[in-house]
């Protein structure tokens, strides 16, 4: 099954959802992440990071990568964010 192409409105709403938390503001604001002072774990996670591999339909990344640059993000740190507030929202009911 072809998937539809987001609308320019789909993706802004997509993109908002994803990066309104806490977390994502200070990364968009350059908090975090930008120095030496911010190698390693950010404080918002109890875990330690573990690199993983994953395979991603080539349209879908490329889709993310839009929409990253679009908010002024890597497109890494969106899928992070992205999946953090998948996962939050899940747990939470």
């Amino acid at each position: 099954m072809e998937r539809k192409p987001m609308t320019k409105k789909e993706l802004e709403e997509f993109a908002r959802e994803a990066t309104s938390d806490d977390e994502q503001k200070l990364w968009e604001k350059k908090k975090l992440g930008t120095d030496a002072q911010h190698v390693g774990r950010s404080h918002f996670y109890k875990a330690p990071s573990k690199l993983i591999s994953i395979r991603v339909p080539e349209e879908v990344l490329e889709d993310l990568k839009t929409i990253a640059d679009h908010e002024g993000l890597r497109y890494q740190t969106y899928i992070i964010s992205l999946l953090t507030k998948h996962v939050r929202r899940k747990k939470a009911g």
